[in-house]
């Protein structure tokens, strides 16, 4: 018996070690595993950011447009995915009127550095952009909103947000007027304001 004792101690040891040593092969793949992952989910996610905008106010002259714009979206439940965003840009355009051109994108397709301030009207979410001449038909409320979008890519440029819907109005004389729409397969435009007019000598 006494003879017997230090076989099955190095016999135990052995077993010991050899289960240590499982143990840290198998925390070993596991850590790889989950690097494996994290660097995988890090490829994924590293395309999109959460960057800071102010959050705004839209002067009430605008109210009509974005009526129009959410009257659309009730006719037409997709245009109220909330991974979509109204994308407005108010400038002048040659003959001199004051255009309100407003694309439906996709959240996940918009550059950040596409995004001007954000604001909110009646549940849908918009981003705007201006001509300075047109600054104070938005008011800073003073807030910060973090809103995901997708890092600048110089390979891609920006021409990677895809469109799902389309509105242009102009206001003149105090009054706002619908000149073309495109969404939910229905479109029209009023073909006067999109003359390309040639002066012929």
């Amino acid at each position: 018996m006494k003879k017997k004792s230090p076989i099955l101690i190095v016999l135990l040891l052995v077993f010991l070690v050899s289960c240590n040593d499982c143990k840290e092969s198998k925390n070993a793949a596991s850590t790889n595993s989950n690097h494996d992952n994290e660097t995988d989910s890090l490829v994924v996610n590293n395309e999109y950011e959460y960057s800071e905008f102010d959050l705004c106010e839209p002067d009430p002259s605008l109210h009509p447009i974005l009526d129009s714009v959410v009257n659309s979206a009730i006719a037409c439940p997709e245009l109220e995915n909330k991974g979509l965003l109204y994308c407005l840009w108010i400038h002048k355009s040659e003959d001199s009127l004051t255009r309100v051109s407003i694309e439906l994108r996709e959240q996940k397709r918009i550059y950040c550095l596409n995004i001007g301030k954000i604001f909110t009207y009646k549940g849908l979410i918009f981003n705007a952009n201006y001509d300075k001449q047109y600054k104070d038909l938005f008011r800073n409320s003073g807030l910060k909103v973090k809103y995901f979008c997708k890092k600048e890519n110089i390979l891609m440029g920006d021409h990677d947000d895809a469109m799902v819907a389309t509105w242009e109005y102009v206001m003149e004389n105090n009054q706002v007027r619908c000149i073309s729409y495109g969404f939910c397969n229905k479109s029209w435009m009023d073909e006067k304001y999109y003359k390309i007019e040639r002066v012929i000598q």
